[in-house]
């Protein structure tokens, strides 16, 4: 077996968005994933079903995540995982937070960006939306310390439930305020921190609220507001650092210039998750722990010979044969697709639109400008003719010269999103995937995408879907179709029955497939598949690639590998 070539690491800040802890363990959530730290960090996305995380909490035995695609929930500290059902229309995860009776009554909330409130009474297996009386459905945070007692902070007041999240009811004094945070006191009083600055005291358990005065800077901007088991409270700011109060929030400290952007607190621990890492505060004093490898390069391409790493907040970089990885010359905010046509340009697209690469990424002409050009999926056929969809399959777009320019199609695949789109030499399929009923949906047009036909619909809880030209191909869970010239679809199992298929690479003549349990190897186009051997942890692959008779590794803390085939 060929032996491993290894480029150099590209270190980069791991942002950490969300935390929790139990028994030991720590696990932090952002734009990579899931990370659990016990005497060092391993990530654990190999099956998770989440694209980042936002949210975690766990309590019980059970580790529940939230992010844009809805919730996942493990059992095992996040080994394994499975992709919760939810009733209704799937929003962004803001805050999960569960009942103080977890262990009896198995419940929790969630608050969701656009959803309101969402409640699972079985462990996170299933959610439904528990809005009754809540008139605003932007729920930024959610306190739930003792007994039914629920506050949920909006972006439109305070609103307060006796029962346990099942109905609401808007509280006095913080109508038309947009809060940041809540938290209850250990004496049964309440804490709120306003977007804008500024903090609203409750006495009442959270019925009414009036001002707190307090030696906050007045443009405070808080990030988040916790309290550890002593009392000290928590109170974290955009631009004044981090600050801590030992009398209920009357007087206020910094105890560091860093911002965080999220806290968890355990007994009298507390972990803040900041920007490039996590700091803990334990009886007063203050240490790190190690970063944890949550940065976003989780895309691997191999152009012109050399390949490129890119990640949605991280950018893309190149490899340098002398000066090693360089980030590209950057022209959006943030990167939603990356492709390489069949002559070697580059296109990427992002918020400010569609960008185009004939030098290997050093310079870019913007080809569709805004928010058309804002695309999750690009392939290409091999004359240069290439689609491009928005994730939420309300937009499809058509080049005939390698993306240099673009123009509209009608889109047909209805309201739900795009999760796959891939020329073939004589069709162009996608796919759509049902969060709320776990559904994926194949979607064929024979016409160059002007009209399009329903395909295959299987129901997986493994909303991954990859897709290939060389043969035609989409998996759906750990099912491979494959697409006939008479455009009629054969399926294949990979791998034994309950695996999901991450990502199907294919030259034409052998086929591999990263799976969530190893990678797999087929030479007879998808008939038959052997394991592949002597490859790295499969929690630290990130992505594969096929290019010039090698395969190459996406791993985690910006490694690449490559071998020969």
């Amino acid at each position: 077996m060929n032996s491993w070539y290894e480029y150099p690491s590209l270190q980069l800040p791991s942002p950490v968005l969300t935390l929790a802890s139990g028994y030991g363990t720590v696990w932090a959530g952002g734009v990579g994933g899931v990370a659990r730290y016990k005497t060092n960090w391993e990530l654990q996305n190999a099956v998770l079903p989440l694209s980042s995380v936002t949210a975690l909490c766990y309590a019980g035995g059970w580790l529940l995540a939230g992010g844009s695609e809805g919730f996942a929930r493990s059992s095992d500290e996040g080994n394994n995982w499975q992709l919760a059902h939810i009733s209704g229309t799937t929003f962004p995860v803001a805050v999960i937070t569960a009942s103080p009776r977890f262990i009896n009554d198995t419940a929790a909330l969630a608050g969701t960006v656009g959803g309101g409130v969402l409640r699972t009474e079985n462990a996170g297996r299933t959610w439904k939306p528990s809005n009754f009386g809540l008139q605003n459905f932007e729920v930024l945070g959610l306190t739930w310390k003792s007994g039914d007692i629920v506050l949920a902070a909006t972006s439109n007041g305070i609103y307060r439930s006796p029962n346990g999240g099942r109905a609401w009811k808007a509280t006095r004094g913080a109508e038309g305020l947009s809060i940041a945070a809540i938290t209850f006191l250990p004496d049964g009083s309440a804490l709120a921190a306003l977007e804008n600055g500024g903090l609203l005291h409750s006495t009442d358990t959270g019925s009414s609220w009036a001002d707190f005065h307090n030696n906050l800077p007045q443009d405070a901007g808080p990030t988040l507001l916790d309290v550890i088991e002593d009392g000290t409270i928590i109170l974290s700011t955009l631009e004044h650092g981090t600050f801590r109060s030992k009398d209920s929030g009357n007087i206020w400290e910094m105890f560091t210039s860093e911002s965080a952007l999220t806290t968890f607190v355990d007994g009298q621990k507390a972990y803040l998750g900041l920007p490039d890492g996590i700091m803990l505060l334990e009886q007063g004093s203050i240490s790190r722990l190690p970063s944890p490898p949550l940065h976003d390069l989780r895309y691997l391409l191999v152009a012109n010979h050399k390949p490129y790493m890119a990640g949605l907040h991280s950018g893309l970089w190149m490899w340098n044969e002398i000066k090693g990885w360089e980030k590209s010359f950057e022209v959006t905010s943030m990167i939603t697709s990356l492709v390489a046509t069949p002559d070697g340009a580059l296109v990427m697209s992002g918020p400010e639109g569609m960008f185009h690469s004939a030098d290997g990424g050093k310079s870019w002409q913007v080809t569709l400008p805004g928010e058309d050009g804002l695309a999750a999926h690009i392939s290409f056929r091999s004359d240069n003719s290439g689609w491009a969809g928005r994730a939420d399959g309300s937009r499809l777009f058509l080049t005939d010269n390698g993306g240099l320019s673009w123009k509209p199609l009608e889109a047909s695949f209805g309201v739900l999103p795009l999760v796959a789109l891939q020329a073939a030499a004589k069709f162009v399929f996608a796919a759509t995937y049902n969060y709320s009923r776990q559904i994926a949906q194949i979607w064929y047009s024979q016409d160059d995408g002007l009209t399009w036909k329903r395909g295959a619909e299987v129901k997986t809880n493994w909303p991954v879907v990859s897709t290939n030209d060389q043969p035609p191909l989409i998996t759906l869970g750990g099912i491979m179709f494959v697409l006939n010239p008479d455009g009629t679809w054969l399926q294949h199992r990979v791998g034994p029955a309950g695996i999901g298929i991450r990502r199907v690479v294919s030259d034409g003549n052998t086929m591999l497939a990263l799976t969530t349990a190893s990678i797999l190897r087929s030479i007879d186009q998808g008939l038959s598949w052997s394991v592949e051997q002597a490859i790295p942890s499969l929690s630290d692959i990130l992505d594969i690639v096929l290019a010039e008779d090698k395969l190459y590794l996406l791993l985690t803390e910006g490694r690449v590998w490559s071998r020969p085939l």
